[in-house]
């Protein structure tokens, strides 16, 4: 925060001398205020020159107003008339805190700051109310208090001494600001360190036993020195990941932000999709990427293999880069389609309506792969796998996402050394768009199903209705396919991940849809849709606040508590490639987040993939994202690692 308000105060704060007056007005200026802001809460304070420990309330004030013109505009900076008028002469520091809280008291954002007190005239100062998601380790999550005299608010918590530097123990560094100059700081019966910073910023430290995951609770007391105290409760949420990739310019600050330093594409490729597998056969999972170049006149695939250690502040070696012209490149799948041994990939090509099969043949850049082209359906844009015929090769299963006819899934039959070049099988269906697809076993009985994600028009009355929605198809013991039943979910145009969210041993759902149907506005939920055992979804499904337009979903037991957590990734281009943790809290129950744990370099996130990359035991992240349109920024691939100790 401190970095933040040096930076702000250089910016924003302006000092305006007007004629003299007996008493100085007060006026408070800022920026960025936060999305959901019902009221500011406002502290001013200054502290004597040459007597630092001497200090006085100059204004303590709540303001509330219709914040809605302010919300998503980074650029508008507004001025709120304080009441309180100190006397003109005072020579010293005006210290200000300003909170931007929800309806319900939640902290949306803080700034905090110092200026020097002029000796005449009004004065204009101003703030800029940073997003409070600090900092290294864990993230606040809420601070309620029943201080009545200048409510202590906790806007950030610090894990300072975070694993692995001791998995035994974790020290927690807790930044706020309030009118508590003289207090102490109590946890239980242990006397805190307690150090004010100025006349209203705080640092304290907690020392907790070992270095836990999720979510703590932290009860503070303040204790005043006439005896008198009040409590304060903090609920910081551990943060689970670090950057493993990064560009030569990062610095330790840099990703100790949070933003995710990435490696870059080459110029004019843009990554759709990615999958994970170990092409060198070192045990070591890799990464596979699909993309179009040529601004989609043509496609490739690009293998970044694990070296298994950070060299030269890489995890990974430069991108390998196999490439075709005559239509782009989609959506990846790897596996062994001979049975050779050596992992194999395949990539969409919607514009060609083909799917570009690659051999692997070698284990040298450049000659790894030679490629085939066969028959995808119609304008393919998604890829799975399974042996659909049971004959015992890997067949290709494509999706389209505008089908018209029907026809959206299609079947590309492995015939061993090469795939059937005939038009390929489809599953009859009405028209869909589809978003999502897979091929996996969700009734439990050992075969995989199909399971669709979509939307679609139906009427309603003389219009046509928008929907989202998910259905699996299960095999029937005559080898045909049954519907469980269309589930509806919120939001359209979004990707999803299977996992046993609620533990009962059947695997859930969950949808992202960025879009709403029928209205030009963007969703800030994902749907968790539980299944019943038979593929059969519970209804209605469950919403999950998230960060705004989820795009991206994953599942994985993330912080080692044995249940399924979900990371959602943004495709908004104002939240700049935002990501969000999940974490499960039992019986299905995952913890809401309207704001983001990491930031990505670049605005739209394309894929986002699971996989243990440095063996760790633990799931990892890999993230790939592409710029807006125009701007210079390109395409880049991010990996988080893991951080999280087992609890002991």
């Amino acid at each position: 925060m401190d970095r933040y308000l040096c930076k702000i105060l250089m910016l924003f704060c302006l000092f305006f001398i007007v004629a003299c007056q007996e008493r100085q007005t007060i006026v408070l200026g800022l920026g960025h205020i936060p999305a959901q802001t019902a009221q500011l809460q406002v502290m001013m304070g200054y502290t004597r020159s040459g007597a630092p420990s001497q200090s006085s309330v100059v204004a303590e004030e709540r303001v509330t107003l219709d914040f809605r013109p302010y919300r998503g505009k980074p650029d508008l900076f507004d001025l709120f008339r304080i009441g309180a008028r100190p006397p003109i002469g005072l020579v010293g520091i005006l210290s200000v805190s300003v909170a931007a809280l929800a309806e319900d008291g939640k902290l949306l954002g803080s700034g905090d700051g110092t200026i020097d007190l002029p000796q005449e005239g009004e004065l204009l100062l101003g703030l800029d109310l940073a997003a409070s998601h600090i900092a290294a380790g864990v993230a606040l999550s809420g601070t309620t208090t029943t201080c009545e005299r200048g409510p202590l608010i906790i806007t950030d918590v610090e894990q300072i001494s975070a694993p692995p530097e001791s998995a035994t123990k974790t020290q927690l560094r807790l930044h706020g600001f309030g009118f508590h100059p003289q207090a102490t700081v109590r946890l239980g019966g242990l006397l805190l360190d307690t150090q004010w910073q100025s006349f209203s910023a705080l640092d304290t430290y907690v020392h907790l036993p070992s270095a836990p995951t999720g979510v703590l609770s932290t009860q503070l007391a303040m204790v005043q020195p006439d005896g008198t105290e009040c409590q304060i409760a903090t609920k910081p949420r551990t943060q689970t990941f670090f950057s493993a990739l990064s560009v030569a310019q990062s610095n330790a600050s840099y990703l100790r932000n949070f933003s995710v330093a990435g490696v870059p594409l080459l110029p004019g490729y843009d990554a759709k999709e990615t999958a994970i597998g170990d092409v060198d056969r070192d045990g070591l999972p890799d990464i596979f990427l699909s993309g179009s170049r040529l601004q989609g006149a043509g496609g490739f695939l690009a293998i970044l293999r694990n070296r298994g250690q950070l060299l030269d502040g890489n995890f990974f070696d430069e991108a390998e880069y196999y490439e075709w012209s005559g239509g782009s490149g989609e959506s990846v799948v790897v596996g062994d389609w001979n049975k050779d041994g050596m992992l194999d990939a395949a990539v969409t090509s919607k514009t060609q309506g083909k799917v570009i099969v690659f051999y692997q043949q070698s284990a040298q850049r450049g000659q790894r792969f030679r490629q085939i082209t066969a028959p995808g359906g119609d304008r393919p844009d998604f890829i799975t796998k399974g042996d659909i015929d049971r004959d015992g090769w890997l067949d290709l299963i494509t999706g389209a996402s505008n089908d018209t006819n029907g026809r959206a899934v299609s079947i590309v039959y492995n015939l061993g050394q090469t795939f059937d070049m005939a038009p390929p099988d489809y599953l009859q269906s009405v028209p869909i768009s589809l978003t999502d697809l897979f091929f996996t076993d969700m009734n439990r009985d050992g075969i995989s199903d199909f399971t669709l994600l979509y939307y679609r028009s139906i009427p309603m009355g003389s219009e046509l209705k928008t929907i989202g929605a998910i259905q699996s198809f299960v095999e029937q013991p005559d080898r045909t396919l049954l519907g469980t039943g269309e589930s509806l979910v919120q939001g359209i145009g979004g990707r999803a991940a299977i996992g046993d969210i609620d533990g009962n041993g059947a695997p859930d759902i969950v949808a992202a849809g960025p879009y709403l149907p029928q209205a030009q506005a963007a969703t800030s939920a994902f749907s968790v849709l539980f299944n019943q055992g038979n593929g059969a979804y519970r209804q209605p499904y469950t919403a999950v606040a998230t960060i705004s337009q989820p795009y991206n979903i994953v599942t994985g037991d993330f912080n080692l508590d044995g249940k399924i957590d979900v990371v959602v990734a943004s495709v908004s281009a104002a939240e700049s490639g935002r990501l969000a943790i999940h974490l499960n809290q039992g019986s299905g129950v995952l913890a809401t987040q309207d704001y983001p744990d990491y930031l990505t370099e670049s605005a739209y996130s394309t894929d986002i993939e699971v996989a243990d990359f440095n063996r760790d035991g633990k799931l990892d992240l890999v993230v790939t994202t592409t710029a807006t349109p125009g701007t210079k920024t390109g395409s880049r691939v991010q990996v988080l690692l893991n951080t999280t100790q087992p609890s002991s």
